[in-house]
């Protein structure tokens, strides 16, 4: 069983039923807050419940302004931030 952004396990309690809820949160590879914007804007459309954002080349000053923007953008969504340069 596949835990949620906190560490709990992600369950389906309607009706008594105590399934796993399997969830899919994209990845955005950051390059423009643009491109961050877009990408965000299909995850809401497919309905999940959130998204992470890297800087694979470490610009974590501007991975911060990013995920600002998605989550005022898209405040349905959780939104992570995996912050490479931070070891």
């Amino acid at each position: 069983m596949r835990p949620d952004a906190y560490g709990r396990a992600a369950y389906n309690l309607e009706n008594n039923n105590m399934k796993p809820i399997t969830q899919v949160w994209p990845v955005i590879h950051y390059d423009t807050i643009r491109q961050a914007l877009d990408n965000a804007a299909i995850v809401a459309r497919c309905g999940c419940p959130g998204v992470f954002l890297i800087s694979m080349d470490g610009r974590d000053d501007e991975l911060d302004q990013a995920i600002i923007a998605v989550k005022s953008r898209f405040p349905e969504l959780k939104v992570g931030g995996n912050f490479l340069s931070q070891g």
